[in-house]
């Protein structure tokens, strides 16, 4: 309710409301009343008796907006989690794990590397010290292969330090990242490897 308004006049609205569920009284625009005005809001509105809780707030200022939201997640029921412990969303942390060397790959090979190059994490093992993650890249060309491994290995050093990295940002914790590379021609048209690699 506005801090201007009625407080008899909107407690008796809300009181024709009959809610049966937990009422929060928000006194919004208490930045243009005196304190002393605001505390004695206060103690009318909880003298009111019916609500969980009552804050006072200035929306223009962005002030209680805190306490607010405070409040509310007190009342919040508790429930059980929609996805196993390993997911963000409707995403499992493997597949967002293979999404970061995914985009590893595009990062550093642009155009060499045509984008229909998939990731799929074979092992995602929680240790003691670290995590370790093993994961192929399935590219459809042997050229495709040799660019990625790079002279010597070269290349797909330097790929695996930089999705590591951001793997330890992502799970906070140390990740020992092994890569392969593996060639296999149109994947895409393959019913068995594309519910393989999670299509």
């Amino acid at each position: 309710m506005d801090s201007k308004d009625s407080m008899e006049e909107n407690l008796e609205l809300f009181d024709s409301l009959k809610l049966k569920v937990p009422i929060v009284l928000i006194l919004n625009k208490m930045d243009n009343i005196l304190k002393e005005d605001m505390e004695v809001l206060v103690e009318r509105a909880k003298a009111w008796g019916k609500a969980a809780a009552v804050v006072p707030v200035s929306a223009m200022q962005k002030k209680g907006i805190k306490e607010l939201l405070a409040e509310i997640i007190k009342l919040l029921p508790d429930g059980n989690p929609f996805y196993p412990d390993d997911t963000l969303t409707d995403k499992s942390t493997r597949f967002l794990v293979a999404e970061m060397i995914r985009e590893k790959v595009f990062q550093l090979f642009e155009e060499e590397i045509p984008y229909h190059t998939t990731v799929i994490v074979t092992q995602f093992q929680e240790k003691e010290t670290l995590t370790k993650i093993t994961a192929e890249i399935i590219v459809t060309r042997d050229t495709q292969k040799g660019i990625i491994l790079g002279e010597k290995g070269k290349s797909i050093r330097e790929l695996g330090t930089l999705a590591r990295q951001e793997i330890e940002k992502f799970i906070e914790r140390k990740v020992f990242l092994e890569l392969f590379v593996k060639v296999r021609g149109k994947w895409r048209d393959n019913d068995t490897f594309l519910k393989e690699y999670g299509y």
